[in-house]
């Protein structure tokens, strides 16, 4: 299995259909965004460390633009208040967000974080912390104590746990 297979593996079965828009926040990782950005045909991806005046200078940004299968829609944002992402007036089936784009919040802005996420997933969209083995070493998913009141707070429903740490928040689809 290829190296982004076996990192996203745990998540892969809520891999967006073809005509599901993704959204990623926090993709350092140049290969991981090309990665992405050739799986998925409707993207946007969120820099979190860029201004919106660099980012088209930014490395990573010409190698996704030219590599990818489908339009790549690239955003500079920050977390918690992903204002650009607002901006954009969408609804995201998926939204990927690694483990170390989680630790990066301020604890007391997690809540927010959160709460501004949920508003941007569609009706039975999904919300994948995921557990990205390059983000932190020890390896420890998000704490599920942390998350799960202010899950239901935001009316997501908390998945299990995934094996491989990575945690799964859906928000239902009542229609």
């Amino acid at each position: 299995i290829p190296v982004r297979e076996a990192q996203h593996a745990a998540w892969m079965s809520y891999w967006p259909q073809p005509e599901q828009l993704m959204l990623a926040i926090g993709m350092d990782d140049g290969e991981e965004a090309q990665w992405l950005a050739r799986q998925c045909r409707q993207l946007v991806l969120v820099d979190t460390h860029t201004t919106a005046d660099s980012l088209r200078e930014a490395p990573m940004f010409y190698q996704v633009a030219t590599q990818a299968s489908a339009p790549v829609r690239w955003l500079a944002d920050k977390l918690p208040e992903l204002s650009a992402c607002y901006q954009l007036n969408l609804q995201f089936h998926r939204i990927l967000l690694s483990r170390g784009g989680w630790l990066a919040i301020a604890p007391g802005q997690r809540e927010r974080a959160l709460r501004k996420l949920g508003n941007l997933l569609a009706p039975g969209g999904v919300l994948i912390l995921a557990q990205c083995h390059c983000d932190d070493p020890d390896g420890l998913p998000p704490e599920l104590d942390e998350l799960a009141p202010w899950a239901r707070k935001f009316g997501l429903t908390l998945q299990p746990l995934m094996l491989d740490g990575s945690v799964v928040l859906q928000l239902p689809d009542d229609g």
